[in-house]
């Protein structure tokens, strides 16, 4: 994964970021996805998860700030649960839509969010 609006196609190894100064985009990916960054704490852009085929794990447990927006949308299908248990803030827009398979989202610690 990289930085400055690099797409994100690969998630393998993201277990010692603990920051981005940018922003995460995992957009058309065709195959089967597992998206975990379980290390990371902040990350000042957006976070953008949409248009994919078959997403299997959004997992973000250590995950705390957002300073733009969380998009998890259109994707074809979807995990049961999209995990962000030690979210706090979201700086912009909170938009979960289009996700059929998704049957719990796991915000339990989740304060302020610029709009939904």
């Amino acid at each position: 994964c990289g930085t400055g609006g690099t797409i994100c196609t690969n998630t393998s190894g993201t277990c010692h970021i603990t920051s981005i100064s940018s922003q995460i985009i995992i957009s058309s990916q065709p195959s089967a996805i597992n998206i975990s960054f379980p290390g990371l704490i902040n990350i000042t852009g957006q976070i953008y998860i949409g248009f994919n085929t078959n997403v299997q794990k959004i997992y973000f447990p250590s995950l705390q700030t957002i300073g733009s927006y969380l998009q998890v949308f259109s994707n074809t299908r979807s995990p049961p649960t999209i995990h962000f248990e030690s979210l706090k803030n979201i700086g912009d827009q909170l938009y979960l839509a289009d996700n059929p398979d998704t049957t719990l989202l796991n915000f339990p610690v989740l304060e302020t969010v610029g709009s939904l």
